[in-house]
């Protein structure tokens, strides 16, 4: 039995969440459909079709089309799929069949005749698969043919009559009928096909009658002029077992082929069989010998493999291997970690340079799909050996905007609003997650007293600017080249990108999300998620390699995140208010005025020893 496989199938093995979603480490056997037809052109091999959607449940069979139910084994590693003993695999699929068999499920389900076992090893990095299949076929009965295979031209008188009869009854049937296996009943030189089941029952009744004859059916997948195809054992074997009262059966091996758009029939085969050397006390009590591992195309017991990497979209080829990695920490290390949430959020990165190319390359590595880039300046020749998504060419003719070099060189690379921060100081970096507040609602702020000791919960927590008293201005206006750039020492940035990254992923994996309560303590007791608590911020220092995760309130007078910052209602007129005085924002949220109480503030020391005039 040889057999096409669709490439498809092999996608879904992959792609379809098989091995890298559902069976991960697991070596379980799958139940999978196959089909079959006798329909192939004479001259080739028997084929078994396992198509791309062969995990899903039994779909309704084509006309032509007979169900095959298979097993799939797919092996963790190559080492396990080659030492595996091949005869307990071939034993334990025949052993559920012998049970079918033993029990009459295989009355009610004939396509379980047509069992096969399909194991595999895929391996997921090169796109190379490895696969043996067997097709479980019992030696028992030893049937003795009374005489050779006959054709129908050769078995029947009325050859034209009988096969257009044959094939309009065995088209008509309804659509939950197994056309793999089934009884037939010839009277008046009219073929009628009924379910495989009812066969006992019509052999009984034909008994009486002189002019009817009931024959077994199989719809034969062999192309051999002389040969029926393997499904034809099984069903001996199981009318030897079942319908122990009978030593004698016709069995059609039903063949269709098609010639100027007629069916034609012809070639089929009809095969008489005795089973009078099997008497009854020769019926086995244990399952028989079974054979059945089909040969490699170098005519060989062995394995076959597809090399598929050249044949898939290379794109997809990328979206596969990104997600490779992140679904192997499924197996053993986070079992609840929810990639499609990572995968689903957009994130809009502030800053294209050194700290904004080192962060969006980390997100990329968690499957981000969506990244929004947004910076004015363009690359300049300092910037290819510090910002690893630029290169030399992006520096020539003026250089190009940042935010388009650097999307363009993550498409290279990989073809509610949650705000984290990053900042860098020449041996130091600071990664924040701001509080989240829900809108339209309001944050009363704790008194002093009242600050939760423990923890602080996530709409309470504070922002980047909640510990400034000065609201941000033009940072570099005034300042000597050294202070405009970012100078730092050159591992600072990957240290912030990916804690900055790592941040992200824990929030998205906390059952909370932004809301998730921040420990004000370094073991403090606060609810978790799947890759564990959630700080409020991480200070790092690189000269000591020292790592803090402080947390804080927000301040009701910050200049980013106070209710009087009413960017909401007003939008980009708030904005150009701002940008054209710096005293705007201090005014609005009231650090001026918490200035002019700090200056009116006198301090004054008296001495005991000191006259007053």
């Amino acid at each position: 039995m040889c057999f096409a496989r669709c490439v498809l199938h092999w996608n879904n093995v992959n792609k379809e969440t098989l091995e890298l979603d559902v069976l991960q480490l697991s070596e379980q056997a799958v139940p999978v459909m196959g089909s079959y037809t006798n329909t192939d052109t004479p001259g080739l091999p028997p084929r078994l079709y396992v198509e791309y959607d062969a995990l899903e449940r039994r779909k309704t069979a084509s006309r032509w089309s007979c169900h095959a139910t298979g097993t799939l084994i797919n092996t963790n590693t190559i080492e396990e799929f080659r030492n595996r003993s091949k005869q307990d695999l071939l034993k334990g699929s025949a052993t559920t069949l012998w049970e079918a068999i033993t029990s009459g499920q295989a009355l009610q389900d004939p396509s379980v005749l047509a069992s096969f076992l399909m194991f595999t090893f895929a391996d997921l990095k090169k796109y190379h698969f490895y696969y043996w299949f067997a097709f479980p076929a019992f030696t028992y009965p030893k049937a003795m043919h009374k005489k050779p295979p006959q054709s129908f031209t050769d078995a029947l008188t009325q050859k034209e009559v009988h096969i257009e009869s044959l094939l309009a009854s065995y088209t008509s049937q309804e659509v939950d009928f197994n056309q793999g296996f089934f009884s037939i009943t010839k009277s008046d030189e009219e073929f009628t096909v009924h379910p495989l089941r009812d066969y006992p029952k019509l052999r009984t009744a034909a008994d009486s009658k002189s002019n009817q004859e009931v024959y077994l059916g199989i719809s034969d997948p062999s192309t051999l002029p002389s040969n029926p195809g393997w499904t034809l054992r099984n069903l001996l074997t199981l009318v030897a077992i079942r319908s122990k009262q009978w030593q004698s059966y016709k069995v059609v091996c039903l063949r269709v082929r098609t010639r100027n758009g007629v069916q034609d029939a012809s070639h089929s085969l009809v095969v008489e069989v005795d089973l009078s050397e099997e008497p009854e006390s020769l019926i086995p009590s244990e399952m028989p010998p079974c054979l059945g591992w089909e040969k490699n195309e170098r005519g060989k017991m062995g394995p076959r493999m597809v090399n598929l990497s050249a044949n898939m979209d290379p794109t997809r080829l990328a979206e596969s291997a990104v997600d490779l990695n992140l679904k192997l920490m499924r197996w053993r290390v986070a079992p609840q970690l929810n990639l499609g949430v990572v995968q689903q959020t957009h994130c809009l990165l502030l800053g294209a340079g050194t700290l904004g190319c080192a962060v969006a390359r980390c997100l990329m590595g968690w499957g981000v799909r969506h990244i929004t880039l947004v910076d004015s300046a363009k690359v300049s020749y300092s910037n290819p050996v510090r910002q690893n998504l630029f290169t030399f060419s992006d520096c020539q003719s003026g250089g190009r905007h940042k935010a388009v070099a650097a999307a363009e060189a993550l498409l290279q690379i990989f073809p509610k609003m949650l705000v984290l921060t990053a900042a860098l100081g020449f041996d130091s970096f600071l990664v924040m997650r701001h509080g989240i507040r829900e809108v339209g609602t309001e944050v009363s702020l704790p008194s002093t007293t009242a600050i939760p000791r423990n923890s602080i919960p996530g709409k309470m927590l504070g922002c980047y600017f909640c510990n400034d008293v000065v609201a941000p201005g033009n940072s570099t206006h005034d300042r000597t080249l050294d202070q405009q750039c970012t100078v730092t020492r050159p591992g600072v940035s990957y240290l912030a990108a990916g804690h900055v990254t790592e941040l992200l992923a824990a929030i998205l994996q906390h059952p909370d999300k932004g809301l998730a309560e921040a420990s004000v303590k370094e073991q403090g007791n606060v609810k978790e998620g799947v890759l564990g608590p959630v700080p409020h911020s991480l200070r790092g220092f690189l000269g000591r390699h020292q790592l803090l995760t402080p947390a804080s309130t927000s301040f009701d007078q910050c200049s980013g995140c106070c209710r009087e910052a009413t960017y909401m209602e007003e939008g980009f007129e708030f904005l150009l208010k701002v940008f054209n005085s710096t005293a705007y924002l201090e005014e609005v949220s009231g650090l001026s005025r918490l200035h002019h109480c700090v200056d009116d503030s006198q301090v004054w020391e008296l001495s005991d020893e000191e006259d007053m005039e």
